[in-house]
Formats: structure tokens, sequence, C-alpha cells
């Protein structure tokens, strides 16, 4: 039996409607991150190639995401990532996902103290492996740690910026 061929238009197209339907906020939008996800292409080449056909396998992960996200499931959780000042973090249903406040919270907290390093912002977070060089995403740590846990025993995410933490 031949499959039918599915156009990026068309798979974009049926998501927005389900996800409208579903009472989500921005369902284009949503749709065209998902899509944009799955395929693993910038927003602009959605647009540019908006003809082109999805394979089989994609078609599936994408109408999975959508369903995921039509039943209410935190975005972040269905792509299973989420950015959190400036890294992106691994996030799933085990975690709470980083909310843009805290960004806020973080930035305050930087201001009060009498004087960060120059590189508070480079180890506000830990940073995220490289794919490129075979890291583990969200874990890869070149200051020690690739199991998990912080790096080499520390206990505070923010262990250089906060005097006597780390």
């Amino acid at each position: 039996m031949a499959s039918v061929a599915t156009r990026i238009s068309d798979l974009l197209a049926e998501a927005t409607r389900r996800l409208r339907a579903a009472g989500i906020e921005e369902p284009r939008r949503e749709a065209r991150w998902l899509m944009a996800r799955v395929l693993d292409i910038s927003d602009s080449r959605l647009f540019a190639h908006a003809d082109d056909i999805v394979d089989e396998t994609d078609v599936g992960r994408y109408q999975d995401s959508v369903r995921r996200r039509a039943a209410h499931e935190p975005f972040a959780y269905v792509v299973g990532e989420q950015d959190f000042w400036g890294h992106a973090l691994v996030v799933d249903r085990r975690v709470l996902v980083p909310r843009p406040e805290t960004e806020v919270l973080i930035m305050e907290a930087l201001a009060l103290l009498p004087r960060a390093s120059s590189s508070a912002q480079d180890h506000a977070t830990w940073e995220r492996g490289s794919r490129s060089q075979g890291g583990r995403p969200g874990w890869d740590n070149p200051r020690g740690g690739q199991d998990g846990r912080a790096p080499r025993g520390r206990r505070c995410v923010f262990p250089e910026i906060v005097p006597g933490l780390g």
C-alpha cells in the first residue's frame, strides 16, 4: 500500500487547527516551532520550503508532538529542552520547567552582590554538552561532573558567583 505524501504546509495547517481547538494560546507559532524541532530546520526554512514532503517517520514524530502539546503538556517537556540564562537545559516530566521570572531574580541577585566575577554569567548554569563533540546534552561540564551531579561535588548551581558556596 502506497503512503500519501504529506507536505510541511499541510501538517502545519492541521496542527494549527488541532492546537487552536485545544485552546493553545499561539497555535500557529507553536505548530511551526514543533515542526522546526522535528525536522531540525529553521523557521525561515519552513516558510521557504512549505511544499517539501515530510518523510513518514517525521510525520509520526510531529503528530505525536502536536498530540502531546494539544493535551496541554508543557512545550519544554514536548521538545525536551528549555532555554535558561542563555543555556539550553534538558528537561522532562521529572523536573520543573525554569520560568522566565527566575532569570529576573538571578539578575537582581547579581546586582546586589558587591562584586561578581567577570565570568558570572558563564558560570551561572552548567554548560551544555556539545553534541558535535559527542557530549550528553545537559550534563557534560568541562569543570567536572559528567554523571548528572554538580561539578566536583558542588551542591549549588551558582557557586562561582556566590562567595562561600563553592
